[in-house]
């Protein structure tokens, strides 16, 4: 994060990329597999209501995280759900001129 300071004249843009079927898409019951593509493994989960309940609270807690820090270095978070649109990309620039 030190890095951020030295960036004092121009804008970072923090872009945090995340696919919505890994969270909000969840099944309320059935088995489902999660792939861990950065330690390259895969689980079988059963998914039932309580469980899908925690890990959208995991995700939730997780981004209010990501926004304090980087909201601390005056950078708002730009979250990427659905893929790379446009119109995000537009629309985030807009509030940050606005």
């Amino acid at each position: 994060m030190s890095t951020i300071l030295c960036i004092v004249a121009d804008t970072v843009i923090p872009l945090v990329l995340w696919d919505k079927k890994e969270s909000r898409d969840l099944p309320r019951w059935g088995m489902i597999k999660l792939a861990d593509l950065e330690q390259g493994t895969t689980r079988t989960l059963w998914m039932r209501p309580a469980l899908k309940k925690k890990i959208q609270g995991a995700f939730a807690q997780r981004k209010q995280q990501l926004q304090h820090c980087f909201r601390s270095f005056g950078c708002e978070p730009l979250f990427m759900e659905q893929g790379y649109r446009a119109e995000s990309v537009n629309q985030y620039f807009l509030q940050l001129a606005g």
